[in-house]
């Protein structure tokens, strides 16, 4: 299990789910994907009528080759369940980690 976290928000765009049920859906299928790509649980949290979620995405190692792989397969799984990321940001020498939870229950 990873002893680190990088929190990070999105906002996502057109196209979406018409209803909040339905966008929840696609939260859960990201979450899948995301296990299937690093075999670690994808914490989330946000608003299903504004479509702004705060992901607390698991890194081994505090540090940016982490923090980069981390932050691609968060991507990949946004992909992998149908969504999309137009102007992703690439640089990520900003991005703070933490060692606790980012996400509020």
């Amino acid at each position: 299990m990873s002893s680190h976290l990088i929190c990070v928000e999105v906002e996502f765009l057109s196209p979406l789910p018409p209803d909040p049920e339905a966008f929840d859906d696609f939260l859960d299928a990201v979450g899948d994907e995301f296990h299937k790509i690093r075999d670690e649980e994808l914490d989330y949290d946000g608003s299903l009528t504004s479509h702004v979620v705060t992901f607390g995405v698991p890194m081994a190692a505090s540090t940016v080759d982490e923090m980069a792989r981390a932050l691609g397969d968060l991507r990949a799984a946004i992909h992998a369940a149908g969504g999309g990321t137009p102007g992703w940001p690439t640089d990520h020498a900003v991005l703070r980690t933490s060692t606790e939870d980012c996400i509020t229950a």
